[in-house]
């Protein structure tokens, strides 16, 4: 159950028709009205949602805000577990944005109870906070810290530590549209889409944020986008690194009709079966632009058989995967085998110019006369490079360097710096 957006009392003006509530103690007891001196944070939210405006939640502290009433004590659905917040998913007018004010994140901590952190039924924007803890295990439930149905904003936060039984382990977006930027999703635990997992209904928009470290043993270790979800989803100016999944699609799988990669980085990812950095589903279509896919492993529990794809792996007798003036390189299979991509199907992938990949080998021909071929790519480490987000620099003679094509590549690469003769991936060198 999600703890609502409505209880804390409004001091300040937040607009011409929104109110701010400071949530003035740290307790998770019955709730009942929202005093200014004496409001918890379930309390505010309880307040905002019965409030008909734009309305603002203050966190001033960065001692955790702990939820601690279980799912399974008497009262009111909205009085326990989770924050449920907003009242109706296309409401005009009654948003709620949860923000701390000064340096670092406010923590918000449901370890304490047995329930996610947030349910969303309409808009909610979280600012420079941190959710952990949220559990979304019994029934298999899905959505660890966040179940999203509207539109969830993410900026400036972190979600990390949550737990879930079925997909989303840190944010499940149900219906509508999920936007992070500059935030970290790391260490979520469970089912699918262990980072993030997007709905048949929903739109995922990330920038400048990092997916790393999550498991998910049943595929899409990082970010996952169900079948059949629609064309729009953009992931851009970002790194997924070290997520592990325990089916396919280390970092990323999709299904979506359309998922555009730009400028984002997929290293270190794992999975025990098919595409240690991207799978892609059948009928589906993902489209990467100045992408670096480096060092990520499919089969790796080395079991052998079908797993293969160790940076690439496109399910399907259509163009699933559409790739320009990205880098694909020493990724792995089984013992360590380079296995840059591979496509069964007729199609599956196709060059659309100007990549650069490290062997052609293992059912990775899928690249031709407009794009080279390197052994050895010169590639240094992911770490600090500038920027928000880690990436993997280009060494000197690589051919990666100068080989973009200016058409078509991106005008600025994921740290923000200008391409002048546009290198091949994600970083410029």
């Amino acid at each position: 159950m999600a703890l609502g957006l409505a209880g804390l009392l409004a001091i300040t003006p937040a607009g011409a028709s929104g109110k701010t509530f400071e949530v003035t103690k740290r307790g998770d007891p019955a709730p009942g009205a929202c005093a200014p001196a004496d409001c918890s944070l379930r309390e505010a939210v309880l307040a905002a949602n019965e409030h008909s405006g734009n309305d603002v939640i203050r966190l001033p502290g960065r001692k955790p805000y702990r939820l601690t009433r279980s799912s399974l004590d008497p009262g009111a659905e909205e009085d326990k577990g989770d924050l449920e917040a907003g009242v109706a998913i296309n409401e005009v007018g009654n948003a709620i944005r949860i923000t701390h004010p000064g340096r670092g994140r406010a923590v918000i901590d449901a370890e304490g109870g047995d329930d996610r952190a947030f349910e969303v039924s309409g808009q909610l924007t979280l600012v420079k906070v941190t959710l952990r803890g949220g559990h979304a295990n019994s029934g298999g439930e899905a959505g660890g810290a966040i179940y999203g149905a509207g539109k969830v904003v993410v900026k400036r936060s972190r979600i990390a530590g949550n737990l879930a039984g079925d997909v989303g382990a840190g944010v499940y977006m149900a219906v509508g549209n999920l936007v992070v930027t500059r935030s970290t999703i790391k260490g979520n635990d469970g089912g699918e889409g262990a980072g993030i997992f997007v709905g048949s209904s929903a739109l995922l928009r990330m920038t400048r944020s990092t997916v790393a470290r999550n498991d998910a043993p049943n595929g899409a270790g990082g970010v996952g986008l169900a079948n059949g979800a629609p064309a729009g989803s953009v992931i851009q100016a970002s790194t997924l690194e070290r997520n592990t999944s325990g089916s396919d699609g280390g970092a990323i799988e999709n299904g979506s009709a359309g998922l555009r990669i730009v400028n984002t980085t997929v290293a270190g990812n794992s999975a025990e079966g098919r595409g240690g950095g991207i799978y892609a589903r059948p009928v589906s279509l993902a489209r990467l632009n100045a992408v670096t896919i480096a060092r990520n492993r499919a089969d790796s529990d080395d079991t052998g058989g079908p797993d293969s794809g160790g940076g690439l792996f496109a399910d399907g007798g259509s163009d699933t995967i559409e790739i320009s003036n990205s880098l694909v390189a020493l990724n792995t299979y089984l013992a360590g085998a380079i296995n840059e991509c591979d496509a069964p199907a007729p199609v599956g992938i196709a060059s659309l110019g100007a990549n650069l990949i490290t062997s052609t080998a293992g059912g990775c021909d899928h690249f031709g006369a407009q794009d080279l071929v390197q052994a050895n790519p010169r590639i240094g480490q992911l770490g600090a490079n500038g920027g928000p987000t880690s990436t993997i620099p280009l060494r000197a003679k690589s051919r990666a360097v100068n080989h973009a094509d200016p058409s078509s590549a991106p005008k600025r690469d994921q740290r923000g710096i200008k391409r002048k003769n546009p290198d091949i991936g994600a970083y410029e060198r």
